[in-house]
């Protein structure tokens, strides 16, 4: 795949005070405790980010440096003004101590990209998890590695004139990010796959913001072949869990987790993994629901953001209100954080009571992922799908009969934000292929997914209810609404890898849902009959209409997507 890197990058290294070459693990560690903030090492030996003081990404601090702000969807600043902040970072960095981390991004030497981090050393604890997320420079590479993207991170730099002082700058042309004022890691590790984005448009494929799993699958001739399913989903939807929720048999195998979060996708299906790790949301982590992203959090290689832990390092994935003992023992961290006096004195004294977030993290290395498969060597997709996490009349699973309705639902990304998203946090909301990163236009991820398709008529594009049928989880409890637990989208993504699911048209949508799929209720399947089961037909009815105006209407705002995935809800 082309890169043209531009001679002028940056100066990094000639005016950094000092700079940290690509330190061990070992030396990431004992750096993240002697100079992050609220760094604590767990029970089990890995180190924990108890609290941070961004606990989700700034997406309303990011900005595309651009002159011509309609060539993209998300923010944009001018170079003028992008090159005085950037003038304020260089200035930073002159006086810091920084460490350089080089990796790639990707292991398939056919699309790989390399990259180099570079953060202040007050940084040390997201240095060790991108380390971890990056595919190594072997020795033989590192005497001729010249890094297409840079990252360029100062947590410990306030920006003026920008809320709680983070600014996010990326450079789609150059590839090159710059973050200030954010101490979360989700900033550096969406850094270089937001610039990747780009390069794969521009290399004529896209980007999905997608785990891939590879499923064994008995053939009519008796052979046994890996398939490779691709889940696109926002933070928060399941995503992770249904990429490390394996299927199979023992008897042909079971199927290996290969990416949790970005692929590359190329004409024909041919995909690429992007990293070496997995960034899992660790709250409400349990091990028999997830018993294998529980086990890689509870290892010593594992690096934790805003995980609870007790006075004695046991950690606690379910943490929700503090008592005020709890607040006594975290003070510090918690006025580090930004928690105030005032608050802390409240907290303390039970009068208040401070709510621990949900948006806590765990890195994963992936040889420590019992599943994990052979990233290098993968099949074309066979399936591609998109999780929706809804609370209505959605089914569990529907099968997309056209290229331009699979644009369309892609397109249309719906879901209900989590903690992961911020302000969005439990809000229905629409993001286009669920893909925030994505620095161009907006339609042109459907425009080329469409293009895409073409050369990939075999593969089976579908969508994936995460959520429930009928209500939330207050409805379900009064026995109002379903949940699609996660056997069941483990047994819907069996029935998709093997073909056994049979469909029949919805006349409501003009999508395929199934008509059974063994362990899944019907009712799931086919959300009709559970409304006219509770006298809820009318509910139903409305619903569809509104659906119909609301997404022919999202749709019509992109005014370059092609009329025919407009036209195909």
């Amino acid at each position: 795949m082309s890169l043209q890197i531009p001679e002028a990058r940056t100066d990094v290294a000639k005016h950094a005070r000092s700079i940290l070459d690509n330190p061990s693990p070992d030396q990431l560690r004992d750096l993240a405790l002697r100079h992050t903030p609220n760094v604590a090492r767990t029970a089990r030996g890995s180190l924990n980010k108890v609290v941070s003081i961004a606990k989700a990404r700034s997406a309303g601090n990011t900005y595309l440096v651009s002159d011509d702000s309609s060539l993209h969807s998300a923010k944009t600043m001018s170079t003028a003004d992008a090159a005085r902040i950037i003038a304020l970072q260089d200035a930073y960095i002159a006086q810091s101590d920084m460490i350089k981390i080089d990796g790639w991004i990707g292991s398939d030497p056919k699309a790989r990209v390399g990259v180099t981090l570079w953060i202040s050393r007050e940084g040390a604890n997201v240095a060790g998890m991108q380390q971890v997320m990056y595919f190594p420079v072997t020795a033989e590479e590192r005497a001729h590695f010249r890094p297409g993207f840079e990252v360029i991170y100062t947590p410990g730099l306030l920006v003026e004139g920008h809320d709680k002082g983070r600014c996010i700058l990326v450079d789609g042309d150059r590839y090159v990010t710059r973050i200030m004022g954010s101490d979360y890691f989700g900033e550096s590790k969406k850094a270089g796959l937001r610039m990747l984005n780009a390069k794969v448009y521009r290399d004529g494929g896209l980007m999905l913001h997608a785990g891939a799993k590879a499923t064994p699958v008995r053939g009519p001739d008796g052979q046994v072949r890996r398939k490779l399913v691709l889940v696109m989903g926002e933070s928060g939807t399941g995503k992770t869990t249904s990429t490390f929720s394996p299927q199979g048999s023992a008897e042909i195998g079971f199927s290996e987790s290969i990416q949790d979060d970005f692929v590359m996708m190329f004409p024909g299906g041919h995909t690429y993994s992007t990293e070496n790790g997995c960034f899992a949301i660790a709250h409400g982590l349990r091990e028999e629901s997830e018993p294998i992203i529980y086990h890689g959090a509870m290892a010593q290689d594992a690096w934790l953001e805003n995980v609870y832990q007790d006075e004695n390092g046991v950690l606690d994935f379910h943490k929700g209100a503090l008592t005020p003992r709890e607040v006594a023992h975290w003070r510090d961290a918690l006025l580090r954080s930004g928690v105030t006096e005032a608050d802390l004195a409240a907290y303390a004294a039970g009068t208040k009571t401070y709510t621990w977030t949900k948006n806590a993290r765990v890195i994963i290395p992936m040889h420590s992922i019992e599943t994990a498969g052979d990233t290098t060597h993968l099949p074309p997709a066979s399936a591609i799908g998109v999780l929706n996490r809804n609370t209505n009349i959605i089914p569990a699973v529907v099968r997309f009969k056209t290229p331009a309705q699979a644009a369309a639902y892609f397109m249309l990304g719906e879901t209900m934000g989590t903690a992961a998203s911020g302000a969005d946090a439990g809000k229905a909301k629409r993001s286009p292929f669920t893909n925030p990163f994505f620095p161009l236009r907006d339609e042109m991820q459907a425009n080329r997914y469409m293009e895409l398709a073409a050369t990939m008529p075999d593969v089976l594009n579908f969508m994936m209810n995460t959520g429930w049928v009928g209500g939330d989880e207050e409805a379900e409890a009064r026995g109002e609404a379903l949940k699609v637990k996660i056997r069941h989208s483990s047994a819907i993504l069996q029935a998709l890898a093997d073909g056994r699911a049979e469909w029949e048209t919805d006349p409501d949508f003009g999508y395929d849902v199934a008509k059974a799929i063994d362990g899944v209720p019907i009712e799931l399947l086919q959300p009709r009959r559970f409304y006219e089961a509770k006298g809820r037909g009318a509910e139903y009815r409305d619903l569809v209409a509104r659906l119909h105006t609301e997404r022919r209407s999202f749709l019509e705002k992109f005014k370059g997507l092609d009329p025919a995935i407009v036209d195909a809800v």
